[in-house]
């Protein structure tokens, strides 16, 4: 959700957000540019925003109810990744990275087809060879052509990131609850769980998600209480950036092993959160290890 009444125009510092997982400290194994191209399916960027300005953003619809409206869910989504360092005191996780958004919102009902996702992402990997796709979509139902795109995906060296859900209760949702999805449930700035968060057996990591600015559709920007699909996507990229070489399952288990666990300040959904809290600095740590250990031919 997007906080209205706590926006601003001025470019606000998201500190805590980076020295919870360490990003700053991960920032330093990036030589140069992020050079990873992160889809997020969704609705449409403001690509007029200033703090996009240095973004490379490109847009594709896959729906034809579109009205051409910015989507603020997707601007805060794209703002948290993708937010280079010109942008002053509030930066993305993955800062400069290439962004491909996939509006697949009817303008009307405002949700997604189970078609038009599977088109996008159809897209995302076949036409426009992005390495890792969000998916910040919510369903209870299964569906198979979904599960079918997603099983593509992974097998073409697609990492695939979704939200666990928005429900606080620990049922599972889809897609995030696919075996080719990393999902993510969110945590706030003291690593408890987010209360508007789901959680089970079936999450992988959790990221933070709540209390935190990002860019805003119009302008300015505002306080958001995200999934912390932004936060792991982000990290996802400065991986594949460091070693370009590592496959979905790789990756998965590099955010297994380096994550930090948080069962001690959530003793009641112990087991639930996954391997813990995403740890930037060890994550990238352990990509530039197994680049070493095979490097790319």
């Amino acid at each position: 959700s997007i906080d209205s009444e706590d926006d601003q125009k001025t470019a606000p510092s998201n500190s805590y957000l980076y020295e919870n997982i360490h990003l700053l400290s991960a920032w330093n194994f990036v030589d140069g540019q992020i050079k990873c191209k992160v889809a997020v399916l969704l609705g449409k960027t403001d690509l007029s925003h200033p703090a996009l300005a240095g973004v490379n953003i490109q847009e594709l619809d896959c729906t034809a109810g579109s009205d051409g409206r910015p989507d603020n869910t997707t601007t805060a989504l794209v703002g948290l990744i993708a937010t280079p360092h010109t942008n002053t005191s509030f930066v993305g996780i993955a800062p400069g990275a290439e962004v491909l958004a996939i509006n697949v919102l009817d303008k009307e009902s405002h949700t997604a087809s189970n078609v038009d996702l599977a088109d996008a992402i159809q897209i995302a990997v076949d036409e426009e060879r992005a390495r890792v796709v969000c998916i910040p979509l919510m369903s209870e139902e299964f569906d198979p052509l979904v599960d079918d795109r997603i099983q593509y995906a992974f097998e073409n060296g697609v990492t695939i990131i979704c939200p666990a859900g928005d429900g606080g209760h620990n049922k599972p949702i889809f897609p995030a609850a696919l075996p080719n999805c990393i999902t993510v449930s969110a945590v706030d700035h003291e690593d408890h769980k987010a209360p508007q968060s789901n959680f089970g057996d079936w999450v992988a990591i959790t990221a933070p998600g709540n209390g935190f600015w990002s860019t805003k559709a119009g302008g300015g920007y505002a306080k958001v209480d995200m999934p912390g699909t932004s936060a792991a996507c982000g990290l996802v990229a400065l991986i594949l950036t460091i070693n370009p070489g590592l496959s979905p399952t790789q990756v998965a288990q590099i955010l297994h092993t380096s994550s930090d666990s948080i069962d001690h300040l959530n003793p009641e959904f112990a087991g639930q959160l996954g391997a813990g809290r995403v740890n930037a600095f060890k994550a990238c740590e352990q990509a530039i290890d197994l680049r070493k250990a095979y490097p790319i031919q």
